[in-house]
């Protein structure tokens, strides 16, 4: 298959993709690097396999929780039975983990347990999370394994995973999860925004990270809350995303951050980054590379559910508004 023919796949009406794509496959073609510096993720296509519990052997011993499994629809876990003031009474010393305990046994927990929203709280109740009280969260990129405090009753009220490897054990200082789909940026920009809200009056939204040079960073944001369960705090991530693909130039590293966060074929900012590029190709408006760059580009095995991705109505909708039609 000449790499061309790559390009013209994105030409072609969306019922042609699926040959192609599989005609795409059955080439070798070696990796094109467009970028100096390269994504931190290794792209491993839709879903990424959890990373093992050797991964995090160390000396240090660790309480950890192996999630395996996460998919979706998601069903929020049962609260937790935890102790009560009754129970706690009954100790002969307080300690620290008594005190987080006690913080979960004076609020009505269900609400966030079904799905409602941290941000509609009263002020009163998001005080009493008390983000003093952490939790380390232990992970592993590319980079490295991370291991980064978190305030401890904000998080399990928000995040449906953390409440869940919490559940069997409240009083755990730190977990382990097993994900290639969580970045250290994304987990301290939430913890940050959990520690206002906690403090403030108004709760707004988890604040978008500077999309001037890229969305990169924006995307792994969105990318790792939906890893936690949070999908709900980060609509306006996608809105925004959305609102910025037209009239500017595409980056491959966002695409890859896309194709690793997908759970669907037709995941809404996939499917949006793919269109606009579609759109570019079509009617020969790319600036960042040539067609044949591009098409050896697309000819790896990894852009196959982004080259899936085109929907035909979506291009001829981008047509429009570039003409001023709509």
């Amino acid at each position: 298959m000449e790499y061309n023919n790559i390009v013209e796949m994105l030409c072609k009406p969306a019922e042609d993709h699926q040959k192609a794509c599989e005609a795409a496959l059955a080439q070798s073609a070696p990796t094109i690097d467009l970028r100096a510096n390269a994504a931190e993720f290794v792209p491993s296509g839709v879903h990424s396999p959890p990373l093992s519990e050797a991964s995090f052997r160390d000396d240090e011993p660790t309480s950890y929780y192996e999630y395996v499994g996460y998919s979706l629809p998601y069903t929020p876990p049962t609260p937790p039975s935890l102790r009560s003031d009754a129970e706690d009474s009954g100790r002969t010393s307080a300690s620290s983990e008594s005190v987080s305990a006690s913080a979960f046994a004076s609020i009505d927990y269900s609400r966030a347990m079904h799905g409602s929203d941290i941000r509609e709280w009263p002020a009163a109740d998001r005080t009493a999370l008390n983000p003093s009280t952490t939790l380390t969260l232990r992970f592993r990129t590319t980079r490295g394994t991370h291991n980064i405090p978190v305030p401890k009753l904000p998080f399990i009220a928000v995040s449906p995973r953390i409440r869940a490897a919490l559940s069997s054990d409240p009083e755990l200082e730190r977990i382990t999860l097993f994900s290639s789909n969580l970045t250290p940026g994304a987990i301290r920009r939430m913890s940050r925004w959990l520690n206002s809200i906690c403090k403030t009056a108004e709760a707004g939204d988890v604040r978008i990270p500077n999309t001037s040079l890229s969305w990169r960073s924006a995307l792994e944001l969105r990318m790792t809350a939906m890893e936690l369960g949070m999908e709900q705090y980060v609509q306006h991530v996608s809105a925004e995303y959305l609102r910025s693909l037209v009239g500017r130039e595409l980056d491959f590293d966002e695409a890859r951050v896309l194709v690793k966060t997908a759970r669907v074929k037709d995941d809404g900012l996939l499917v949006g980054f793919t269109n606009c590029l579609a759109y570019l190709v079509r009617y020969h408006e790319l600036e960042k590379w040539g067609e044949a760059e591009l098409a050896k580009h697309l000819s790896c095995a990894e852009w196959i559910s982004l080259l899936e991705a085109v929907q035909e109505e979506g291009v001829k909708v981008i047509r429009r508004k570039a003409l001023g039609l709509e």
